[in-house]
């Protein structure tokens, strides 16, 4: 897996994953769940995920609490981004999740 930092605030189910050594210059908000964090070059570098337990099929607050590596890699085309969000915890398989994001990005 990629190097990504990620917390997880249990109070608001948030998860935060930002690329190691990236600054986010601009983000977008879809679904009012999602907001994707993009670097000078509009790469994706970063995500929040609101109500990561309710938004994540297969998770729950326990394995969240147990992650030990995030991954995030993307493909886009057009007005379209393809996110693909691979989460690792303790004794478990990987949970992966895409995410097809319509997006307009103008700096």
């Amino acid at each position: 897996m990629t190097d990504f930092n990620f917390r997880y605030d249990k109070e608001y189910d948030i998860l935060y994953i930002l690329k190691k050594g990236e600054i986010v210059k601009h983000s977008i908000d879809w679904e009012c769940s999602f907001i994707v964090d993009f670097n000078s070059k509009d790469k994706v570098v970063g995500m929040e995920i609101l109500d990561v337990s309710k938004n994540i099929f297969g998770l729950n607050k326990k394995i969240i609490m147990n992650l030990e590596n995030c991954d995030i890699k993307t493909q886009q085309k057009g007005d379209m981004l393809l996110v693909l969000i691979t989460l690792k915890s303790k004794n478990m398989e990987p949970i992966r999740t895409s995410l097809p994001i319509p997006i307009k990005i103008s700096c």
